[in-house]
């Protein structure tokens, strides 16, 4: 009989201490119940000394257009915010490719570990909402393991960040301050 594959995604290969402990501990647990447990790095990176994917092989000109379009949207607090969406959204485009066969290959998904449920300047909504509309596309079952969540001010992050939540089999934070 095939073992189970169970995904693990999160913020596994951050500097964050704790993120990479709650990844790691998944993992052992996973794997001491009989499943093939893996982790799979929300912002693409592939170990601790990667830094993020989304800069990887991308052409100069690419880079040198988002940084300008950044600088110049960032002279406003509303620009400063659309920026940060229009950067995000683009990162999670390219991230999908990364997210695509692990998440297809899997039998389920486990999002798990840190405060993901935040609006980080989009970038937890954004990309957890690209892995959920991907684990949905293949009849994948999320599940929301040790995380926190926060207040989130803005409509469409907090919409996005619901969609996630809704979608979720299971639930589970890790604070009082979550619920």
């Amino acid at each position: 009989m095939k073992k189970q594959i169970c995904l693990v995604i999160g913020e596994c290969h951050s500097d964050n201490i704790g993120d990479q402990a709650i990844a790691s501990g998944a993992v052992s647990l996973l794997t001491e119940a009989g499943y093939d447990a893996k982790t799979l790095d929300l912002n693409g990176r592939k170990s601790l000394d990667t830094p993020n994917m989304t800069h990887q092989d991308e052409s100069p000109f690419l880079l040198g257009w988002r940084n300008r379009l950044a600088k110049r949207m960032k002279r406003s607090p509303m620009g400063y915010s659309i920026a940060g969406l229009l950067v995000t959204i683009l990162k999670g485009i390219r991230l999908a490719r990364y997210y695509n066969l692990p998440i297809r290959s899997c039998d389920i998904l486990i999002i798990g570990g840190g405060s993901l449920l935040i609006n980080n300047n989009w970038n937890f909504p954004i990309l957890l909402s690209f892995v959920t509309a991907i684990a949905k596309c293949y009849g994948k079952p999320i599940l929301l393991l040790g995380v926190s969540a926060r207040e989130i001010e803005n409509l469409i992050a907090r919409s996005l960040v619901r969609i996630i939540v809704r979608n979720s089999k299971l639930v589970m934070v890790r604070d009082i301050h979550s619920l």
